[in-house]
């Protein structure tokens, strides 16, 4: 993360109240946890001046407190604008805790959930994250938006989500892991000839017993104590008991960040984004974008935020055209109403991930190479590499609507909708917040 205190914002000591103030507060923050460690680099004020400046939080406490309280009472913050002030105070507020600790280190570690990490409606990364902002109502759309839904949809229906299927060659899901201090120490070993991985050489903790996906990706996805997301891709050695964790390619995100800029899936988004989760489903309510993957897509040069730029894996390369492709990072969105889709005969979980289609959209995220496009369900390794039962099949055994076949659980999400005319496209401005 760096030292915080070089960012211009931090050093403004007219700033410092309402930074103070803002963390204070909490009213316009996040529920992030503070950065593993932080170094101020203000030198030490005088007792006079160290007065003065507690005397000006005091004050711009207060006066942030009318300003935030008179707004709530008026409906004067726009949805956009709370956004953009969560993401300004995401930052700023951890200026302030370290101002207010007088420079010293602070430290606050994650609490390791566990065995498999947090349950219920748990999300990672920040509230204003691009996974976890709504798309609210009159988008505006992709100006191809048409065209690349039609191409979509010309190679075929969604494919079917599954369950049951965990630690066999058929999981190209992800696997979630949390670790904690008792764990063994694997150091970060990339194998592609692609050049230096970021990660290449790190040492973390990884739970002993955590496994990678059957699947030919190989995923495995670990958050460490001090709140980084590790994501690697074709895992291929992970010895018993610690030692050099041998992998094809990796990246590492922010769990209480954007969830962006990982290296474990074509567009750079961490394991953990948009993965659908058995307590979400039981819960019936999903709080955040969903991760989608695409038969191919438009040329690198097309990526669109929040993918990674110049990302992709063009239709061209498998002998086929670009044009009307979707673009990696592209978002789509289910144009129905909470109304038309509570009225659907359809079961209750397809119900909870339209409403999340509707409410927060799908991201492309990766290539799947066959098909048309598909979500992701959390990988069932997250749970059995433990001996635990796997939720999603668990919850697939009462579920109305869930088929058999070869012993998967299978949750068919293509009948029912009419996907051709009710997807639709959004402009990347509407994501950045820009429109």
């Amino acid at each position: 993360m760096g030292t915080l205190h070089s960012a211009p914002w931090c050093r403004s000591a007219r700033a410092a109240p309402i930074l103070a103030a803002l963390a204070f507060f909490g009213t316009l923050g996040t529920d992030a946890p503070e950065p593993a460690s932080a170094a101020s680099e203000r030198g030490t004020a005088s007792r006079t001046a160290h007065g003065h400046r507690a005397l000006d939080v005091r004050r711009g406490v207060r006066r942030l407190a009318r300003q935030v309280h008179a707004a709530q009472r008026n409906g004067r913050l726009a949805v956009r604008k709370r956004a953009r002030l969560r993401k300004a105070v995401r930052n700023r507020a951890r200026c302030a805790r370290i101002a207010r600790a007088g420079g010293k280190k602070r430290t606050k570690r994650l609490v390791a959930p566990l065995v498999t990490g947090p349950t219920g409606l748990w999300r990672p990364y920040a509230v204003d994250s691009p996974w976890n902002v709504g798309v609210g109502s009159g988008w505006r759309l992709h100006e191809r938006s048409g065209e690349i839904v039609e191409r979509l949809v010309s190679w075929g229906r969604p494919q079917n989500l599954l369950a049951g299927h965990a630690d066999s060659g058929a999981d190209y899901y992800h696997p979630i892991y949390f670790s904690s201090s008792s764990d063994p120490v694997f150091e970060l070993d990339a194998t592609m000839g692609w050049g230096r991985a970021s990660i290449e050489g790190h040492r973390i903790r990884i739970p002993d017993a955590a496994r990678p996906a059957g699947g030919g990706d190989g995923h495995l996805a670990v958050v460490t104590e001090d709140g980084w997301e590790y994501d690697l891709w074709a895992v291929s050695s992970k010895p018993s008991g610690g030692g050099r964790l041998e992998f094809g390619w990796g990246g590492r995100t922010r769990i209480d960040g954007d969830g962006l800029g990982s290296n474990a899936t074509a567009a750079w988004f961490g394991l953990a984004a948009g993965v659908i989760r058995a307590p979400e489903l039981e819960a019936g309510r999903i709080e955040h974008a969903l991760f989608m993957g695409v038969r191919c897509t438009d040329a690198k040069q097309a990526a669109l935020f929040p993918a990674q730029p110049n990302t992709g894996e063009p239709c061209s390369e498998d002998g086929l055209s670009n044009a009307d492709a979707p673009p990696m990072g592209a978002r789509f969105v289910l144009d129905m109403t909470a109304g038309e889709i509570a009225a659907l005969d359809v079961p209750d979980w397809k119900k909870t991930i339209l409403v999340a289609l509707a409410e927060y959209g799908m991201f492309v995220g990766d290539a799947i190479g066959s098909g048309a496009w598909g979500l992701q369900f959390e990988s069932g390794s997250s749970y059995t590499s433990f001996g635990q039962p796997d939720r999603l099949a668990q919850f697939a055994q009462t579920a109305r609507g869930v088929g058999r076949w070869n012993g998967m659980h299978v949750f068919n999400l293509a009948d029912g909708i009419d996907w051709k005319n009710r997807l639709k496209v959004l402009h990347p401005c509407e994501t950045q917040q820009t429109c």
